[in-house]
C-alpha cells in the first residue's frame, strides 16, 4: 500500500471533481452528478481504508523493533531501548531549553510528538535523525512531517536540534506568535552577527525614517518597523523614497509608470492598493527578530505566555505586554542594543600600512616610466 497508490486515488478523485463540475457547468443530467457524487464517496472510503492499512503496517513495524516511549515535560519522545542511555539526556537538556524560551506557555500547550534514531552506518560520526508529528501539517501514511538531522553525537548538539524542532512545533501550535509580523519562528538563540547585520542596515539605510531612528527617535523606530498603523507613506516618506517602495510592492501598469516613469502619484496608488507589500525601511526579518529579542529579553521566560494572551489586542500594545514595559522602553531597548552591536573597525599595523606604500610608489614608478598610451 504504497504511497504511489495514495496519489493515484487522489489524482482520480480530482478528476472526478473535474467531470462533474464541468457537467454542472453544461447543464448535464442530475444522473450523472449522482454518480460522480457516489463516485468521490467511494474514492474517499478507498483512501481511508488505504490509510488504515498504512498505518496498522507502521504499527506492526514499530512493535517489532520495540519502540520505546518516554516523557519529559511535554515531549513525547519515541526511540529505541538500546539507544535510551544516549538519548535521553539530551531529549531532557531540550526540553530545558525549551522551557527556558517559552515558559509557561510550554506547560500549557499539547504534547509535542519526536521520534529519535541513531544511524550509525558508513558515516564517519554518527547521526541521529529527529522527526516531529506536527498536527497542522496532517497527512497521509507516516505523519512526522518535519525531519532533522544532527551530525554530532555530544548531548549539546543532539539536545539544540530536539529543542529546535519542538520550537517549530509551538510556533506552529501558537501562531499567534507574532511570526507572521516577524517573518521568522520565534528563535532557540540569538543568530549570530545578526544585531551586527542590523546595525549596518540601519546606518546605510537610504531612509528619512531609518536616519532619525538611528540617532533615537523611537517614534520614527516605530514607524520604520511598521509598529504604528496605518502607514502614512504621504507624511512619512519622500515622493523618491515612495518611489523605492513602490518597486517592492508588486508589478503591473502604475507600478511600471511609477518604477520607469517616476510617476509619484502612480507610486502612491500602488502604495495605497497593497500597503502590506511595500518593505519598509525596518521592514526586514533581522530587524524585526531582533525587536523580538529585545522583547524577549524584557520580558523574561513569561513573554511569549503575555504575548499569546493579548492576542487580537494592537500589535504594540502586545510588544509592551510581552516585555512588561512600555512600548517606547523596549524601542529604546533595541536602539542601545543595535547602537552598542557596531561591527570593530579594522586595525592595520605599521608594517602592513609601510609595505602597501611602498608596493604603490614601485607600481607607480613603473607606470610613469612606461611608453605612453597611444
Amino acid at each position: 500500500m504504497s504511497d504511489t497508490r495514495v496519489r493515484a486515488l487522489a489524482l482520480g478523485l480530482g478528476l472526478t471533481l473535474l467531470g462533474a463540475t464541468g457537467a454542472a457547468a453544461q447543464g448535464g443530467p442530475a444522473a450523472e452528478l449522482r454518480d460522480a457524487a457516489a463516485r468521490v464517496r467511494q474514492l474517499q472510503r478507498q483512501r481511508d481504508s488505504l490509510d488504515a492499512l498504512i498505518h496498522a503496517r507502521d504499527a506492526q513495524r514499530d512493535r517489532a523493533l520495540g519502540w520505546k516511549q518516554i516523557e519529559v515535560g511535554r515531549l513525547q519522545v519515541d526511540l529505541l531501548p538500546a539507544e535510551e542511555g544516549a538519548l535521553e539526556p539530551a531529549v531532557r537538556q531540550a526540553w530545558h531549553l525549551v522551557r527556558r524560551r517559552f515558559g509557561r506557555l510550554a506547560d500549557r500547550g499539547p504534547l509535542l510528538h519526536l521520534r529519535l534514531q541513531r544511524d550509525t552506518g558508513t558515516r564517519e560520526r554518527p547521526t541521529t535523525s529527529v522527526s516531529i508529528f506536527r498536527m497542522d501539517r496532517a497527512r497521509s501514511g507516516q505523519p512526522y512531517t518535519t525531519h532533522r538531522v544532527v551530525g554530532s553525537a555530544d548531548v549539546d548538539s543532539l539536545a539544540f536540534g530536539i529543542a529546535v524542532s519542538a520550537m517549530e512545533a509551538l510556533n506552529a501550535t501558537h501562531d499567534s506568535l507574532l511570526t507572521p509580523w516577524v517573518g521568522v519562528s520565534v528563535p532557540l538563540v540569538e543568530p549570530p552577527r545578526l544585531r551586527e547585520r542590523v546595525y549596518v542596515h540601519l546606518v546605510t539605510s537610504p531612509y528619512r525614517l531609518a536616519r532619525s531612528c538611528q540617532i533615537g527617535d523611537v517614534q520614527a523606530c516605530a514607524r520604520a518597523f511598521g509598529i504604528e498603523q496605518p502607514v502614512n507613506f504621504q507624511a512619512w516618506f519622500q515622493p523618491a523614497e515612495r518611489r523605492r517602495l513602490a518597486a517592492s510592492a508588486g508589478w503591473g501598469p502604475l507600478q511600471r509608470s511609477c518604477k520607469e516613469g517616476g510617476y509619484i502619484p502612480a507610486c502612491d496608488s500602488v502604495l495605497q492598493a497593497a500597503p502590506a507589500a511595500a518593505l519598509l525601511p525596518l521592514g526586514d526579518a533581522d530587524s524585526r527578530a531582533s525587536l523580538l529579542l529585545a522583547m524577549l529579553d524584557l520580558g523574561g521566560s513569561d513573554a511569549l505566555a503575555r504575548v499569546d494572551a493579548a492576542r487580537g489586542a494592537p500589535l504594540p500594545d502586545r510588544l509592551a505586554a510581552g516585555a512588561g514595559v512600555p512600548l517606547d522602553s523596549v524601542l529604546r531597548r533595541w536602539h542601545a542594543s543595535i547602537l552598542a552591536s557596531r561591527p570593530q573597525p579594522v586595525t592595520v599595523r605599521y608594517r602592513d600600512a609601510a609595505t602597501a606604500m611602498f608596493w604603490f610608489v614601485v607600481l607607480m614608478a613603473l607606470a610613469l616610466g612606461s611608453t605612453r598610451w597611444r
